[in-house]
């Protein structure tokens, strides 16, 4: 049902500081829902009917096939008869989000109804299935695959139940999100698993499987974990103990594991009409007629704060009633029947259209049915009921589960939940980005738990975001930091309070009341020390020495390294980190070597850092870093891929330990990092935990002061619901102590660590942690960089924003230039093949020298481009020179910025490269690529940053070129 402007508008979340305020000519009202797929608004278009426009989290601008299939799939859709369906009026796919506008339902979920009052039975169950199944015939009839039916994607409006986002979920799980597979796993069929091309009877798997959810108030596999749901619905029975008669059968044939042995649609409508064969239309007019007395009265614009009292009266006689129509019985059925008396139970209820729906069979909270009060929750199965079941499956056979559906496609995982309005209040989380699957994973569990708190509810969405990120986008405009496909959150949870005392300082300087102010506390969801992780023969080399600490470790002579550990084969010391300015885990390192430097845990000062032997100690350090990283995990993913590495010649490793969070380093070892995941490495990481002490990681739960006073509520139960024993068993599952610093067995079993470190540190206050940043920037190991830079002819192709490649290339350098210190050596070559009478395909444009960013600068802006691609012989060139100037007290390496491929037939041999410029460890020369344009050699680019021990960054999309090259000289 669609109405105007003016009519109530329930279950709209007003739009936030940063929502768009219009789509098209669709003026935006308020937010109806978020998953997935993007947000979904209440809109009304220019002669004020309301309608729902979905945004979607996809940009189809830059993929002209993915945009031609998501058009196909958006007409189809179109062409759905509005039988029992909300109708898809229009698509934009060249908007900036682009959208997808439909008729607009008032009413509740077909979820959020039972979740609230109970599941249906009788009449309303039967006339809730010929409705649904009426809708789907006619989506399937137009040649569409809706691909994610569920409860929450029917709604209960005023002239029955209708089905919407029918054709979306395919229309993404296309091209747009290759390897992906699209769904909500209790009512995905077993074949979508398998990353198979679903076709409609998938779709009828999911009708059943809603049919038994409504009811019963369940899933016919449960609501246990994914991995657990998956394994049941493709190994086990469906739990259907809440059907009878004729519907118990049709839903247990559509629930066939075989996808083939299934009806189609079109037969499970015409087989609850009580049809033969009749034409198709017929049928859907028919099925159509018949749904219709299922309608529910649209709730009321406001939720009461509490649930309603609910009034015993007397119910008068329901009028005389006409038989249900029987329904066809397959042969297995009544085989099925016949072997088991509980299946001879009365037929599923009655029709006589149009007959007023009772009390007992729609309202919901606050809704009535002609005069009546609210109605009480819908009957309870009478009598005892058979104890149900379930296999336990164990947690190996479910990580397998989960392995084998990873090498078929990536599971888009929504859980439960989904779009469509709600009757909960709407809560959004940005998580960082180490736990937000994780924390995503155990929100979709907290929505499908029907859970409740003082008669209210919460729906959370989450969203990943790094801390750093998080904080700046907090600390000003969010929605230009952060985009506007993630919510302005009202609950955050970065990696440590280090973060929130760093907001605390950005607030105060643009003059604004603190959200995170310096005496708040904030509770833990988990815990995750910070350890030197070291392989476990040098780990136990260390160990012999006693108990050491942080310069002992890590502040090993360079040049004598592990010789003066009786291990001079091994060679320097070398390690890795990540660069304090962009990482958590970074930004703790540093801390911990100041603390570990001025002999203290706590209450830290600015005199401490500025301290002449506190200096010295922090450069002795910072002098056996490799080279500093924006994404330790990359690091880790590094070492694994040496480790397990059986190709004669591989490239090896320079790094004797890395700085992480214990976390990672249970990763690492369990095999989750490992180019094969799953596969442990032949030499595990052991954590070392310095004598000094350590900083703990906490995870902090910050509500933000923009929330209000419901979402406050719903915040405390969602913090609530993660402290539980089973959330918190979900977190030391992947390596984390719980929220009370306690750490499994597990946990120290796998990393080789202990229960607890000797001492933790204390956050230094915001003010410390500044100066320590600006310190650092003095202190850090100073680089000795030469940049490659490709001018060949194509720079001057496929402008960005009226601008060259070359153009926006040498504005991106320019500006990342700056962010190196004047002490580091940078060189300058441009190439392309051989130009006029040169006799290199490379020419230096500016010598290996200390820093001059106005000269540097000036070079870069006059380069010509012109030629072709000599990215092999530049890249040799560049290294064999960087190892000629090497200097042992900086991090050496070379940076290529290149748009496409080695195009230069005097050498084009990629093995003999990749041998040449192998990582020596002893005299490390790294190579760090920047694949800028889509006609970039990505493959050949990662070769290349692999063999030397460096990284290749995807710039392909030009307009991330700035943020690469921040990430970029970050590592020097």
């Amino acid at each position: 049902m669609s109405g105007s402007a003016d009519a109530p508008t329930p279950n709209v979340a007003p739009l936030t500081a940063h929502d768009p305020r219009a789509a098209g000519p669709y003026r935006l009202l308020g937010r109806l829902g978020q998953g997935g797929q993007g947000v979904v608004y209440l809109g009304v278009d220019g002669d004020e009917r309301r309608v729902a426009v979905k945004m979607l989290s996809i940009d189809l601008r830059q993929d002209a096939r993915a945009r031609a299939r998501f058009a196909k799939e958006i007409a189809a859709a179109q062409r759905v008869a509005t039988f029992c369906t909300a109708q898809v009026l229009e698509a934009e796919l060249d908007a900036e989000p682009p959208y997808v506008v439909s008729e607009y339902i008032e009413g509740m979920t077909l979820h959020r109804h039972v979740r609230g009052n109970g599941p249906l039975s009788g009449n309303a169950l039967y006339r809730l299935a010929v409705g649904t199944a009426t809708a789907l015939a006619a989506i399937h009839q137009a040649g569409v695959v809706h691909c994610d039916f569920k409860p929450d994607n029917v709604i209960l409006g005023g002239d029955g139940p209708r089905v919407i986002d029918f054709g979306i979920a395919r229309a993404l799980g296309s091209e747009t999100m290759t390897g992906n597979v699209m769904g909500t796993v209790p009512y995905m069929a077993p074949e979508r698993f398998s990353n198979v091309d679903v076709g409609p009877s998938c779709d009828v798997f999911g009708w059943a499987a809603t049919m038994a959810f409504a009811s019963s108030g369940r899933g016919p596999f449960g609501h246990d974990s994914m991995a657990t749901v998956m394994a049941r619905v493709l190994h086990e029975e469906p739990d259907l103990s809440n059907l009878s008669g004729p519907l118990l059968g049709l839903v247990q044939e559509c629930l066939a594991k075989d996808q083939h042995a299934r009806p189609t649609a079109e037969q499970v409508l015409l087989r609850l009409l009580g049809h033969g064969a009749v034409p198709l239309n017929a049928a859907l007019r028919e099925g159509s007629d018949a749904a219709t007395a299922v309608a529910v009265p649209a709730p009321p614009p406001t939720l009461p704060a509490s649930p309603p009292t609910i009034t015993a009266q007397p119910v008068s006689p329901a009028p005389p009633t006409q038989t249900a129509p029987r329904l066809p019985v397959d042969p297995r059925t009544a085989a099925a029947t016949a072997a088991d008396p509980r299946r001879t139970a009365p037929d599923f209820g009655a029709v006589t259209p149009p007959v007023p729906p009772t009390r007992q069979d729609v309202a919901g909270p606050g809704t009535t049915a002609g005069p009546t009060v609210p109605a009480p929750r819908g009957p309870e199965p009478v009598g005892p009921q058979p104890p149900r079941r379930r296999r336990r499956w164990p947690v190996a056979v479910a990580a397998l589960l989960t392995v084998a559906l990873a090498a078929g496609g990536y599971l888009y995982g929504r859980y439960g939940g989904g779009f469509g309005p709600t009757d909960c209040v709407r809560l959004d989380v940005v998580s960082s980005t180490e736990k937000n699957v994780q924390v995503e994973k155990l929100a979709r569990r907290y929505n499908d738990s029907g859970r409740s708190y003082g008669g209210e509810c919460a729906q959370i969405s989450v969203h990943g975001l790094t801390s750093g990120q998080a904080m700046e986008a907090l600390a000003g405009n969010w929605a230009e930091v952060a985009g506007n496909r993630i919510p302005e959150p009202q609950v955050w949870l970065p990696t440590s309070t280090l973060w929130t005392g760093q907001l605390e300082l950005l607030d105060r300087a643009n003059k604004r009341a603190p959200q995170t102010p310096g005496g708040a506390e904030f509770p833990s969801i988990a815990n995750s020390p910070l350890v030197i992780a070291m392989p476990a023969a040098k780990a136990a080399q260390v160990k012999q020495r006693g108990p050491l600490g942080w310069g002992d470790i890590l502040g090993m002579s360079g040049e004598q390294g592990w010789a003066s550990f009786g291990k001079p084969e091994w060679g320097r010391f070398t390690f890795g980190k990540d660069n304090p300015n962009l990482s958590t885990s970074g930004l703790a390192a540093t801390i911990a070597a100041y603390y570990a430097a001025s002999n203290s845990s706590s209450d830290l000062t600015e005199a401490d850092i500025r301290n002449s032997d506190v200096t010295r100690f922090v450069r002795r350090i910072e002098a056996n870093v490799s080279h500093y990283s924006d994404d330790v995990v990359d690091l880790l993913r590094s070492l694994a891929a040496v480790d397990l590495s059986t190709v004669e010649g591989a490239a090896a490793s320079d790094l004797s330990a890395i700085v992480t969070q214990e976390e990672l380093v249970y990763l690492y070892n369990q095999g989750e990092l490992s180019p094969t995941p799953g596969k442990k490495p032949n030499e595990p990481l052991v954590a070392l935990y310095p004598k000094e002490g350590t900083f703990n990681l906490d995870h902090p739960y910050v509500v933000l002061p923009r929330a209000s006073a419901e979402q406050k509520r719903g915040a405390a139960d969602f913090l609530a619901f993660l402290q539980e024993p089973a959330q918190q068993a979900e977190f030391e599952a992947i390596g984390f102590r719980n929220h009370e610093m306690v750490a499994s067995k597990d946990l120290i079993a796998t990393v080789g660590g202990q229960e607890a470190a000797q001492k933790y540190f204390e956050p230094p206050a915001p003010g410390v942690v500044q100066a320590i940043k600006a310190n650092w920037a003095t202190l850090r190991k100073k680089a000795n960089i030469l940049m490659a830079v490709d001018v060949s002819g194509s720079m001057t192709a496929n402008q960005v924003n009226g601008r060259t490649r070359l153009e926006v290339a040498v504005e991106a350098a320019s500006d990342g230039i700056a962010l190196l210190n004047s002490e580091d050596r940078v060189g300058l070559w441009a190439f392309s093949s051989r130009q006029g009478g040169d006799r290199l395909p490379y020419r230096v444009q500016h010598p290996l020298s200390k820093l001059d960013t106005a000269a540097y600068t000036a070079k870069l802006r006059a380069m010509k481009p012109g030629g072709q691609t000599a990215l092999y012989a530049t890249v040799r060139a560049a290294h064999d020179y960087m190892l000629a100037n090497y200097d042992r007290t900086r991090v050496n390496a070379v940076v290529v910025l290149t748009d496409g491929e080695n195009e230069y037939p005097a050498d084009n041999d990629l093995n003999k490269l990749l041998k040449d410029i192998a990582l020596d460890p002893d005299k490390p020369v790294k190579v760090f690529c920047i694949a800028f344009d889509k006609a970039s050699d990505l493959k050949t680019l990662q070769a290349i940053a692999k063999a030397s021990a460096g990284k290749t960054f995807n710039a392909q999309d030009p307009t991330m070129l700035d943020e690469t090259f921040v990430k970029l000289l970050s590592s020097f």
